[in-house]
């Protein structure tokens, strides 16, 4: 017969507790070879056709906003659906829960094909990403 609820054994406490070490480490390591803190911002045109790039090359499912470990829903990003190069979608994740992502649309798709992002403007939202600090 097999166990039913209970303490566990000693090696699956320890393989648990090397597994979450493990995962620890690489959170570690993930952080200490991120990208510096961008000191200033572009202006706001090159800033947002940088984030128009970064979604259409680096999340092409579309880029999810507004919930625990995503960025919050910007100015920027405002501007970008407002002006057609986005679209808000909405998908339900349960019983009353939302999820709201960013797709690109056709015409981000042709605006996006028609620019060449600057290396320094790409270095810039990839680091604004990762430390939380888009506008």
């Amino acid at each position: 017969m097999g166990r039913l609820a209970g303490p566990q054994s000693k090696g699956q406490i320890l393989r648990a507790w090397i597994r979450q070490t493990k995962e620890q480490r690489e959170v570690l390591d993930r952080l200490a070879t991120a990208p510096p803190r961008p000191l200033a911002n572009p202006p706001s045109m090159r800033r947002r056709m940088a984030l128009l790039c970064y979604v259409a090359r680096e999340l092409p499912d579309g880029l999810g906003i507004a919930r625990e470990h995503r960025p919050p829903y910007t100015p920027d990003m405002r501007w970008l659906v407002e002006h057609g190069y986005l679209r808000l979608e909405r998908v339900r994740a349960g019983p009353g829960r939302l999820w709201s992502f960013l797709v690109l649309s056709n015409s981000g798709q042709r605006r996006v094909s028609a620019y060449d992002l600057p290396q320094t403007d790409w270095n810039w939202i990839a680091a604004a990403f990762h430390h939380g600090m888009l506008k």
